[in-house]
């Protein structure tokens, strides 16, 4: 049976890019963690964050990789890939390295898996039961049961 590996860890803080009264929206100012540079050895995980890393902002996507790569609406296409990162909760804070093993403990309402739920979150106006469901998992970010909660 094949181990997952954690494959690298890169770390970087927000920076800003663009240029000041540019008349392109693309080529106007704006904030990101985008940018990040690989670590060489271990590296410490917070219950936030790796030590040395940061985030502009928390969306999913990132609105920034439209102006990463200076292309109108890559957002929108990323998000309907639904191949776009995820954030992950720390159980355990301590070091992490590239090569270590990522070991699955337990989980909790299998039927949620990422896509699912990334699906529901991009479709929760279309869908209330299924909004519903996703927001009774225990386990769900606070953000996104608000999110997810009728208006």
């Amino acid at each position: 049976m094949h181990t997952p590996r954690i494959v690298s860890i890169q770390v970087g803080l927000p920076q800003t890019h663009g240029t000041p009264g540019a008349e392109d929206p693309l080529e106007q100012p704006w904030r990101t963690g985008f940018y990040k540079t690989p670590v060489a050895g271990p590296v410490y995980l917070g219950r936030t964050n790796l030590v040395g890393d940061g985030q502009a902002n928390r969306r999913v996507p990132c609105a920034n990789i439209t102006h990463r790569w200076k292309l109108p609406g890559l957002t929108e296409r990323v998000r309907a890939t639904g191949r776009h990162g995820w954030y992950m909760r720390v159980l355990q804070e301590g070091e992490v390295e590239a090569g270590q093993p990522i070991t699955l403990l337990e989980r909790p309402c299998a039927e949620w898996t990422i896509q699912r739920a990334f699906d529901v979150m991009g479709h929760r106006a279309n869908n209330r039961v299924e909004a519903a469901r996703l927001a009774a998992v225990p386990a769900l970010a606070t953000s996104w049961r608000q999110q997810l909660a009728p208006r």
